[in-house]
């Protein structure tokens, strides 16, 4: 599995830095750029399930949306890993968690300093240590 979500990130960071001036550019043509910037299809010996959390504490950036779109073009085009979508902390349950392989932080600023229940923290803590992937875009760890 670390070899498949490793090629993930890899993947998801060469895309997003391809993207770094998207915000200039029309919805459509964001779209087209990020589709284009992907690889194609991804063997795998499983379809993997990836929980994105996009709740920013601090600065909400405008390459949010952008990010979002970049993980649901490359999970369809890889067809490597199906993505739900998050804003509630809630979502970071052990429970809710234990649904998914990974989970992807975009740009959750400030995220250390608003998530402060130790539960919460040890469950999160406890995915990564119990085996699930765990990446991070741009203002994920400020």
């Amino acid at each position: 599995m670390y070899k498949k979500i490793s090629a993930l990130i890899a993947c998801s960071v060469m895309a997003f830095s391809n993207l770094a001036h998207a915000a200039k550019l029309s919805a459509e043509e964001e779209l087209a750029n990020i589709k284009e910037a992907m690889p194609g299809s991804i063997a795998a010996k499983k379809k993997y399930k990836v929980l994105c959390f996009s709740k920013p504490y601090g600065f909400p950036h405008s390459s949010i949306k952008t990010a979002k779109k970049m993980i649901q073009v490359m999970g369809d085009k890889t067809g490597m890993f199906t993505v739900d979508f998050s804003d509630d902390a809630k979502d970071l349950s052990a429970a809710n968690l234990a649904k998914y392989d990974a989970l992807y932080l975009n740009n959750t600023t400030k995220m250390e300093k608003r998530i402060t229940d130790p539960l919460k923290r040890k469950e999160l803590i406890d995915f990564v240590k119990n085996g699930g992937g765990l990446f991070a875009v741009h203002a994920a760890t400020d």
